[in-house]
């Protein structure tokens, strides 16, 4: 058994190593609470519509960096495509003079001068007239327009051969016509001439068709179609069911340095842009041609800004020590911030902590304007 003295001794002193180890842990552990503390920083940026609107001159010259300008090379394609208009009807039927194409034949060693007017006669007998002087070379043939003498469905006839009535009957087997397409346009609406709101329509169907057989231009390529001519068959001053319009334009290509046209475009909707905003996105320009002499387009573009990471204003160190509610009015005043969060731990401490370290920004994707 222990001396008296000893059991004394630990009887004193054991609570109290106790009580003083418990007060060390205690002070170690929040001393190590405090250190470890936390800034978590949550900032969602306003996105912001911007425009802009650019004239660029086209130029051949690749190394061209003029800010007004844009490299581009230019092809210019004739392109045809042919409609049948049909005029409105107006008033009743009524007879006409059908109209065709005469080929004529000449199988002779000697050239066939043919007057206007010459008749030509069907087997059935109808008589044709040609509409203009022809002249038939030897050993060959060559075409001209004749209208029928009859009015009305008997002048609309079927290819076969004529013989012309002028020459002697030992020539005539020598030399005669041949309607290879039948004759029409005998009976006809009374006043149905081609009005302009039909060939408007014509022309327009036609050109759509034109844009439809080219289908999409390519990334970096523009496309214009120019009228270049409409030819109207027959005139469209000539009473006819129905007229074949003929539209010819010029395609021009415009095939353009993506990148230099990029760039000048962020420059051009960056211009008014406040510090500390950056280009969130930017869609596809609307192109559209000048009237300028020289080819020049114009761009017109939108697009999003909104707050620049790389802004200082959200730079951890700019929160070091801060209070919380410093931090959300600061960031509030910011802008380019819609809304913002700020979350410190352990959630007694008022203020961020001093080492940039434990503070963390995130920026989440920008609001809707």
């Amino acid at each position: 058994m222990p001396p008296l003295s000893t059991v004394r001794f630990h009887r004193t002193w054991t609570p109290l190593l106790i009580v003083f180890s418990v007060f060390v842990v205690g002070l170690f552990g929040a001393a190590l609470w405090y250190t470890d503390a936390r800034a978590t920083i949550t900032i969602t940026p306003r996105a912001t519509p911007v425009t802009a609107t650019i004239v660029l001159r086209i130029t051949d010259d690749a190394s061209s960096n003029g800010t007004d300008v844009l490299p581009a090379t230019v092809t210019v394609t004739p392109a045809t495509e042919t409609v049948t208009a049909t005029p409105p009807a107006e008033g009743a039927l009524i007879d006409a003079r059908a109209t065709g194409t005469m080929t004529i034949i000449n199988t002779t060693n000697a050239g066939q001068p043919l007057v206007e007017g010459t008749r030509f006669q069907a087997e059935n007998g109808v008589i044709v007239r040609t509409q203009k002087r022809a002249d038939a070379p030897a050993r060959g043939r060559t075409t001209v327009p004749v209208i029928a003498d009859p009015l009305g469905l008997e002048g609309n006839l079927e290819p076969g051969r004529f013989t012309i009535i002028a020459l002697n009957a030992s020539v005539q087997p020598l030399i005669y016509g041949q309607l290879e397409k039948a004759m029409s346009g005998g009976q006809i609406r009374q006043g149905s001439t081609l009005d302009v709101a039909t060939m408007t329509e014509a022309s327009n169907r036609a050109e759509k068709a034109i844009e439809a057989k080219l289908g999409q231009p390519a990334a970096g390529t523009v496309r214009f179609l120019e009228p270049r001519e409409v030819a109207i068959n027959p005139p469209a001053t000539e009473a006819a069911e129905s007229y074949q319009v003929t539209v010819t334009m010029d395609v021009r290509e415009i095939v353009y340095d993506q990148t230099k046209l990029e760039t000048r475009l962020r420059t051009a909707l960056m211009t008014d842009a406040a510090p500390g905003v950056t280009l969130l996105s930017m869609e596809q320009p609307t192109i559209t041609r000048t009237t300028d002499a020289d080819l020049s387009l114009r761009f017109a573009v939108r697009g999003l800004t909104g707050a620049d990471e790389k802004d200082p204003a959200f730079a951890p160190s700019a929160f070091r020590g801060r209070n919380r509610d410093d931090i959300t009015t600061q960031l509030l005043e910011h802008p380019s911030v819609a809304s913002a969060t700020v979350v410190i731990s352990p959630n007694w401490q008022k203020n961020a902590p001093d080492r940039v370290e434990k503070i963390q920004v995130i920026l989440t994707d920008p609001s809707s304007p």
